[in-house]
């Protein structure tokens, strides 16, 4: 593979954030499993906390990539992340599990998913090889939003939760990822990628019932 130095280091830039999402993923996932177990739904604990030994795996795999891409830094921890990782962190110590489904499963893993589909494109034009783990990563990342919008369907019929109240939050999270996508556009334009694309892929990927 033969990337331009600004390429090589933009592309560790997109998988320095991909790693940060995945590390919120994975605190998300540890903590919704406690939650679930609590309220003594064992199978659907046991499905958290398998995410969360993936989404473990994911970040290592990807921080792993930007010292092979040879940036040791890879800038700063993304500040429009950084808020969405707050109002998650609050749900969850609100014990919030159905916002906490819809921000992580739906919302932030939606995002992933469409980032790695882009990148993994662009790595296959350059042989960048590793093809079994990314499958396996994407495969991993589209199980969880399944299971996600699932989970917080029977959360709602389980809480009394309105539809309403969810389309705000739901409202309200996409709004920061789109920020998020905002704040990563001048990395995907050195890489040929349209980030208004990924931000129309993203309000796509939004399920009806939550319009």
């Amino acid at each position: 593979m033969i990337l331009l130095p600004t390429q090589s280091t933009q592309l560790a830039r997109v998988f320095s954030l991909l790693a940060q999402g995945e590390r919120l993923a994975h605190y998300a996932a540890k903590q919704q499993s406690q939650l679930t177990l609590t309220k003594g739904n064992a199978s659907h604990s046991i499905f958290f906390k398998q995410q969360a030994r993936q989404e473990l795996f994911h970040s290592r795999v990807f921080d792993g990539t930007v010292l092979w891409l040879g940036r040791k830094h890879a800038g700063k921890p993304c500040a429009q992340l950084k808020k969405f990782t707050s109002h998650v962190e609050v749900a969850l110590c609100k014990g919030a599990l159905a916002e906490s489904v819809l921000a992580i499963q739906l919302v932030l893993e939606a995002m992933g998913k469409l980032i790695l589909e882009g990148i993994d494109t662009r790595m296959e034009r350059y042989r960048y090889g590793l093809k079994k783990i990314r499958s396996t990563i994407l495969a991993q990342e589209a199980e969880h939003y399944d299971f996600g919008q699932s989970q917080l369907l029977t959360l709602m019929q389980q809480t009394n939760i309105s539809r309403s109240t969810m389309r705000a939050l739901s409202q309200n999270y996409h709004e920061m990822a789109h920020d998020i996508l905002d704040h990563a556009a001048p990395l995907f334009d050195s890489l040929d990628s349209d980030i208004e694309s990924y931000k129309q892929k993203l309000t796509n990927e939004v399920p009806d019932w939550l319009k």
